[in-house]
């Protein structure tokens, strides 16, 4: 066993909590009474559903580096933790979704939680994307979808949101096609 193996197996158990932790909010809320939807909200959870996809794309991408050191693991860990921490943020409480439960009123109370969260995880990856040497050039796509976190975080104008969320979607799908290879 490779020391890429033994690591990865840890890190990924790590986003697979944080993934299945997002999958088990979307069906409490689909078996919630919702009282009112939010499509930025659930926009942004289809974002970090994608992000815990793509941590694993990234962490193969990482499978070349020559030196697996603790500071290095605990770099990666640390990523894999803020995506968890921003999954567990987004989801509301399974006493939240016990009762109706109103999305665009969740959205509007938690997104500053999450986002801050969120732009953590970004911030941090664009610093794992400087040291696999494929996705170096990724770290400009971080420092824009930075931005239209920051945007969001920053203004809770609609308007705002929906630009920023379509701005994002745009990014990562630019992203995905560049940057996600076939395994």
């Amino acid at each position: 066993m490779t020391t890429f193996e033994f690591v990865s197996v840890l890190l990924s158990i790590v986003v697979s909590l944080a993934f299945a932790h997002l999958l088990t909010g979307i069906a409490r809320l689909i078996q919630s009474k919702v009282a009112r939807i939010s499509w930025v909200y659930i926009g942004w959870m289809g974002i970090f559903l994608f992000c815990c996809v793509d941590y694993w794309f990234s962490l193969w991408q990482a499978r070349t580096t020559a030196l697996w050191s603790l500071g290095y693991v605990a770099f990666w860990l640390l990523l894999a933790t803020a995506l968890y921490l921003t999954s567990w943020l987004v989801v509301p409480s399974e006493r939240d979704t016990a009762v109706r439960v109103n999305l665009a009123t969740f959205y509007d109370e938690n997104r500053r939680n999450f986002l801050g969260a969120f732009f953590a995880y970004i911030a941090i990856g664009l610093f794992g994307n400087l040291t696999v040497a494929t996705l170096q050039s990724a770290a400009l796509v971080s420092i824009a979808f930075l931005g239209l976190i920051g945007a969001a975080w920053l203004w809770r104008d609609p308007r705002v949101q929906v630009s920023a969320l379509a701005g994002s979607y745009l990014l990562l799908g630019w992203y995905a096609i560049r940057y996600v290879p076939a395994l």
